[in-house]
């Protein structure tokens, strides 16, 4: 399954939710203020394959910390093609 998720980690409880039914093996697509997310720890998204795009996170001057893959609007649609079903949370 691949998880959306797009509202900021502090200001919505979207990602909790999400983090709380992601199973193992699941992909976890950060877009918008939820790129802010990257600043926990990787312990948090165990057991996830997280992405998030490149340019919402230099938009929001992040850099990407090691564990995390990176992605443009294309890459975007690959793997929204790969993991099925898709859930978007907000």
């Amino acid at each position: 399954m691949l998880h959306i998720v797009s509202a900021s980690p502090f200001q919505n409880s979207a990602l909790r939710e999400c983090l709380a039914i992601a199973q193992p093996g699941d992909a976890l697509l950060l877009l918008a203020d939820a790129v802010y997310a990257i600043q926990k720890e990787q312990p948090a998204f165990s057991g996830l394959s997280v992405f998030a795009l490149l340019e919402h996170m230099k938009t929001r001057g992040l850099a990407a910390p090691d564990w995390l893959q990176t992605l443009d609007s294309d890459g975007m649609v690959q793997i929204s093609c790969q993991f099925h079903p898709v859930k978007t949370w907000s």
